[in-house]
């Protein structure tokens, strides 16, 4: 039975990138040891019973939509990525699972899901994989597994008012080559001498890392009074009282816009961007722009429809976005060397990644310079950290 998607439809406007692995939610894992396909396959068939949301394919539905639905062909352990990810050596299927020496790789279409839902199977995938006690995934059977937080619209209190930009010019970065991996890199600096980071500005994971990354584009791109916006999409699934759904909710994001001035202290950095997050991490603006999304779909004309977008999509420079420190048990957390994960989705993205000892920036540049590695190393060894580059193919120091 084909289930009609709200959210998904969004994220899968571009029917042609629905399917293209690098475009979409992807994570390597680089262990200490090469990946045992026995185990691995064995933990993977558990790892599915647990997450069956992870089995399911995209389907055309009528006019935007898309639809999910069940894939009763087995999900195969690959041995490498496939390009697309519904090929035949894949059944169809909308999710793939390699391994490649000591890599674990997993990607999900974002019709399917979001980073959460592909975080949610990848700590559930090695859980299995190094039988931990308990594992991480358990909501399967929830009232609110399947929600869609955009297939009705949310009321909105009458008082609401739309959050405003500052005026004046803005940043952009265009693409200059085609996604490729070739324009990643990751970047590993001690956790500890990260969190030191916030607890000297009293801000959080989500907060340094912006301010760390903007800095950043200001070192090598900002040479001008222009104002810079980041996005950080948005986990609503707490706030819109749906935290168990595997579907997409990060279809919201919270836009950081700073000027140039505004980067040249990380403390007053720092600051100005907690008070931005907490003007718009609420439940009206979330809800704002879930009917926003909403309508996008619903809309009647080409041209509306792409105003909508325009306002959608506003002037994001850069995606900066905290994978959280649960993607990894601690448990196992010795046998994970690195990891790369993020969809190249966007010219400029940088996600973070906590691990037991290490803080990883696991980065994207499609300006194929490489000028933003060299901004970023510079930024972070200015604050005193000690970096390490991990090639994100290999997972072995560069």
């Amino acid at each position: 039975m084909l289930k009609r998607l709200y959210a998904g439809s969004v994220l899968g406007l571009d029917r042609s990138r629905i399917h293209i692995s690098k475009m979409n939610p992807f994570a390597r894992f680089f262990l200490d040891e090469n990946v045992d396909r026995d185990r691995l396959r064995s933990a993977l068939n558990k790892a599915l019973a647990d997450c069956p949301y992870m089995n399911y394919s995209v389907a055309a539905d009528e006019g935007v939509f898309l639809g999910l639905e069940e894939n009763e062909a087995p999900l195969p352990l690959l041995y490498k990525e496939p390009d697309t990810i519904n090929c035949d050596e894949n059944n169809g299927h909308s999710c793939a699972v390699y391994a490649e020496g000591n890599m674990i790789g997993i990607v999900v279409s974002h019709v399917v899901t979001d980073g959460c839902g592909l975080f949610w199977f990848a700590r559930t995938l090695l859980d299995r994989y190094f039988e931990a006690e308990d594992v991480f995934y358990k909501w399967a059977r929830e009232d609110d597994y399947d929600v869609d937080l955009l297939k009705d619209e949310i009321p909105v209190p009458a008082e609401y008012k739309k959050i405003t930009f500052p005026e004046g010019s803005y940043f952009s970065v265009k693409d200059t080559v085609e996604a490729d991996y070739s324009n990643c890199f990751i970047i590993k600096t001690p956790y500890s001498g990260f969190r030191n980071l916030c607890k000297e500005t009293g801000s959080s994971t989500q907060t340094v890392l912006t301010a760390l990354s903007l800095m950043a584009v200001s070192e090598c791109y900002l040479e001008d009074e222009k104002n810079i916006t980041a996005r950080i999409p948005v986990n609503a699934r707490s706030v819109m009282g749906a935290p168990h759904t595997f579907q997409n909710a990060s279809v919201s994001n919270m836009r950081i816009t700073v000027s140039n001035d505004d980067l040249r202290d990380l403390k007053t950095l720092a600051s100005k961007i907690a008070s931005l997050c907490e003007t718009q991490n609420t439940k009206d603006e979330i809800a704002y722009q879930c009917n926003l999304c909403r309508s996008i779909l619903l809309s009647e004309s080409r041209e509306e429809m792409l105003k909508l977008i325009k306002e959608y999509i506003g002037q994001d420079a850069i995606v900066i976005s905290n994978l959280g420190k649960g993607l990894v048990s601690d448990s196992y957390a010795g046998h994970i060397k690195a990891v790369f994960a993020g969809a190249l989705m966007f010219p400029l993205m940088v996600y973070g990644i906590p691990l037991r000892d290490s803080m990883g920036f696991s980065c994207y540049d499609a300006t194929g310079k490489g000028e933003y590695k060299k901004a970023l190393k510079t930024v972070l060894e200015r604050m005193g950290l000690s970096l390490n580059e991990i090639d994100p193919a290999t997972g072995k120091a560069v």
